[in-house]
């Protein structure tokens, strides 16, 4: 009955999937992303330390700062799907938390996120009765 009182915040065992998995693919598809981006910047901001009397200093090391992030944005935005997945049922878990919250003014109890061995149940709900919700999403509304 000790894992029924842990808390954890809802979503966080699909947040930890999505970031695990997004970093594995991420190296197989980017795996020289990391070295690229860095030697890049490291190249573009030293030619900014040598010529740094000349009048075109600043805009060789904004060239290097925005290289670093326009390179981290396109890598963290070709994600595949099946990772994004991950994500978005996160979002879900944490949809359906707040609305159980409505319930806790009538005597109900919610946990979220209980690991059980290997599987994961998103909501537990006692109050007249016992629930498990496992939440699901394709698309978040707003």
């Amino acid at each position: 009955m000790s894992g029924f009182l842990q808390r954890d915040r809802p979503g966080r065992y699909a947040e930890r999937r999505f970031k695990e998995l997004r970093d594995q693919w991420q190296r197989r598809i980017f795996p020289r992303t990391r070295i690229y981006a860095g030697v890049t910047a490291g190249v573009l901001a030293l030619l900014g330390w040598i010529l740094l009397d000349q009048p075109f200093t600043a805009f060789v090391w904004g060239i290097a700062v925005s290289s670093l992030l326009i390179w981290a944005a396109i890598v963290e935005s070709f994600i595949a799907d099946h990772v994004v997945r991950w994500q978005r049922g996160g979002f879900g878990d944490q949809h359906t938390a707040k609305e159980l919250k409505r319930l806790a003014k009538q005597g109900w109890v919610a946990r979220h996120d209980l690991q059980t061995g290997f599987a994961n149940r998103d909501h537990v709900l006692v109050g007249n009765g016992l629930y498990l919700l496992e939440s699901k999403t394709s698309k978040i509304q707003k």
